[in-house]
């Protein structure tokens, strides 16, 4: 089996037990990036139970080498920052310590965890800590000041010709974290799935 297919079957096999919103087409695609590329290190910003960091992992496993960031708090202040009312309310009726939980296992049974750094924080906090990263993948509170903070404080951290991987940049809330992308980064690609809009880009300066 090839890797591209080892993909396929390890998002088959593991994403339908998994909460979240990751595209199993996004899954392949970001691992893909990381077959082609042989990022060292992945900051993976967002997290919940991490069908994207497991594609992103488990396509370093594939590799030899590698390790993902898991960063995220799962604590509700983070979730609900400047998001709307109903999505405060939404997020308010998570128990996100389960779904940590959840993500932990999911990783253990999937044998990714070799691969992977539990980055329990905040974004801010990750990102004055650890260190320069081969590539980024924005997909946390998607609301206006969180997302574009999140590649305020990433893009630097991100080294020259590296990829950042920008979730659901068709929503309007995304759209001044773009502006940040686009003044240091060039398109690469974009894909419209049924689950998420996300886009690729490299970093050029």
């Amino acid at each position: 089996m090839g890797n591209e297919e080892n993909i396929v079957q390890f998002i088959a096999d593991n994403f339908p037990k998994m909460g979240g919103w990751c595209d199993p087409k996004k899954g392949l695609e970001i691992a893909k990036l990381v077959l082609e590329t042989k990022p060292q290190r992945i900051a993976e910003v967002g997290v919940f139970e991490g069908k994207s960091t497991l594609a992103l992992a488990q396509a370093c496993k594939l590799n030899g080498s590698g390790t993902v960031y898991a960063i995220d708090s799962w604590k509700k202040e983070d979730c609900i920052d400047d998001e709307t009312s109903a999505n405060q309310e939404w997020w308010s009726t998570l128990d996100l310590n389960k779904h940590y939980e959840s993500f932990v296992g999911h990783c253990v049974r999937a044998q990714v965890v070799k691969h992977i750094q539990f980055c329990r924080m905040s974004s801010w906090d990750a990102s004055r800590f650890l260190p320069d990263m081969d590539m980024v993948h924005i997909d946390a509170n998607h609301a206006e000041w969180p997302s574009t903070s999140d590649v305020v404080n990433w893009l630097p951290k991100l080294k020259v010709g590296g990829y950042i991987v920008m979730d659901d940049v068709n929503w309007e809330s995304t759209q001044t974290a773009l502006k940040f992308v686009l003044k240091r980064c060039e398109f690469v690609s974009r894909f419209d799935l049924s689950e998420s809009v996300f886009a690729i880009y490299r970093k050029l300066k």
